[in-house]
């Protein structure tokens, strides 16, 4: 929408879209961070090493951020 208005020359379109696709990206965030957190306090009460499971998760997301970097060096055309 915001491409259209942009070709188009709409300035309120553009103005509009943004002020309504913000409290949207908001949400989304939101969900997100609440499901992660509610996802990591679950398995560690169902787990009965909490220990392991809870010295596992800091690894997890090394490797999640690592592979994150990896696919946008990636897309930016930068080989390793």
């Amino acid at each position: 929408m915001l491409m259209i208005a942009w070709q188009m020359d709409f300035k309120f379109a553009k103005a509009l879209g943004v002020v309504i696709m913000g409290p949207g990206t908001a949400a989304l965030t939101c969900l997100v961070a609440l499901s992660s957190t509610s996802l990591r306090r679950l398995t560690l009460q169902a787990s009965g090493s909490v220990t392991t499971i809870a010295s596992a998760f800091p690894a997890l997301q090394i490797i999640g951020g690592t592979l994150i970097v990896l696919f946008s060096l990636g897309l930016l055309g930068i080989r390793l």
